[in-house]
């Protein structure tokens, strides 16, 4: 024994848990899923598109070149996908 270690050491009665019960924290809860069905894709996605594309060039990734407006529109993941086209601005 090393001096000043002879007693022994109280600890504190073991607190039962319920083990079926569940605490929800931050770091444990799990998003619900949704699994309603989303809405259906147009068929003509031509029809649905904004006015405001109607004023801009919508040129494809292929046809921009460093004078062209480059903001996005529409949905990257469909067919349609453009960017703006219009002419920068020279200030």
């Amino acid at each position: 024994n090393l001096s000043g270690r002879d007693k022994k050491v109280h600890t504190a009665p073991k607190v039962q848990r319920d083990r079926n019960r569940f605490v929800p924290r931050p770091g444990n809860v799990t998003p619900q899923r949704s699994y309603a069905k989303a809405a259906p894709r147009p068929t003509n996605p031509a029809q649905h598109v904004p006015d405001v594309l109607e004023e801009m060039r919508a040129l494809t990734l292929m046809e921009l070149t460093q004078s062209n407006c480059r903001w996005p529109l529409g949905d990257p993941r469909d067919e349609w996908f453009r960017f703006c086209g219009n002419d920068k601005d020279m200030d």
